[in-house]
């Protein structure tokens, strides 16, 4: 309340008056103006550190324009699973590099494996192990999840991108259209006759739920003009994700989708994803991954 009263910047100058470093401000989205005040700050207390957070993702996106001189930004991912064992069992696990585990793959997962149930714990992270939160209690993780999802569309995606509450609805049943396909291929136009909405509308819809952090989207991969194609193919942003909205994962179709989504949710924060003429990914444009099981050949690729 004090903060809304008298405005951050003059918060800063009392808070740096008095010896202060470095300014933490969270959730930062929710304090109008934000960019105009973190950017007064900056340029006002130029030896002093300002960290900021949010968690709406559209929201600090608009302010990157304002302030991609100034500031930094860092984006906070879930938790990857060799993070998800440090908490959950205590087991640690060096970092690999793609290349190490391309090239050293069948060594790396004895030394991971040796002496562990880590196919168990693998399971449990499907499941309920991306989000921090998992250690406040599982028996609440999944409507947690839930409750992300719902802030996300009614709070980021409503207020920011003006959409209205039964437009809210039409992007909900998107998000369940694609997490109960195996896998989820774009076709425009088939959506949207079945959601009733026209294809602008469409795209737009696609774009704010990519941008909100609830799914990732697969372009051709090349050169030239390729990848600012339309998507084509669509996960679920993280497994977590997926099992909060599609409950019953439960068939082997379904496994191949979770397999997917992780990859997909994993690799898209080191190196670049785009959709192959054959197989399921191409990463950084030069490795072709298909997912599958022990019964999948290299016939794909």
């Amino acid at each position: 309340m004090e903060v809304a009263a008298h405005g951050l910047l003059s918060t800063a100058k009392e808070y740096f008056k008095y010896g202060g470093e470095a300014l933490i401000i969270d959730e930062i989205h929710k304090y109008p103006s934000w960019q105009i005040e973190i950017k007064n700050i900056i340029d006002t207390f130029r030896g002093k550190k300002v960290l900021f957070s949010g968690s709406s993702s559209l929201e600090l996106q608009k302010g990157k324009a304002d302030l991609s001189r100034r500031v930094v930004y860092y984006h906070l991912k879930g938790l990857s699973f060799r993070e998800y064992l440090e908490l959950k069992a205590k087991i640690k696990i060096a970092a690999y590099r793609l290349s190490d585990v391309l090239d050293h793959h069948v060594k790396i997962a004895q030394e991971v494996s040796e002496g562990r149930t880590v196919l168990k714990y693998f399971q449990e992270y499907l499941v309920s192990g991306y989000y921090p939160f998992f250690m406040e209690g599982e028996k609440t993780y999944l409507s947690k999840v839930l409750n992300i999802i719902e802030k996300v569309l009614y709070e980021d995606v409503a207020v920011i991108g003006g959409v209205r509450g039964a437009n809210i609805r039409v992007i909900r049943k998107i998000l369940w259209l694609i997490a109960t396909s195996s896998p989820f291929f774009v076709n425009i136009e088939k959506m949207g006759r079945e959601l009733k909405i026209s294809k602008e509308y469409l795209y737009q819809y696609l774009e704010y739920l990519e941008s909100a952090g609830l799914m990732i989207a697969l372009r051709p991969g090349g050169k030239g003009y390729k990848p600012i194609r339309k998507p084509e193919k669509i996960f679920i942003e993280n497994p977590n994700l997926l099992s909060a909205i599609h409950h019953s994962l439960m068939s082997e179709s379904e496994r191949g989708v979770v397999r997917e989504t992780f990859f997909a949710s994993q690799v898209r924060g080191i190196a670049s994803l785009a959709l192959p003429d054959a197989g399921d990914f191409l990463v950084d444009g030069k490795y072709v991954f298909e997912m599958g099981g022990e019964d999948k050949s290299s016939k794909q690729i």
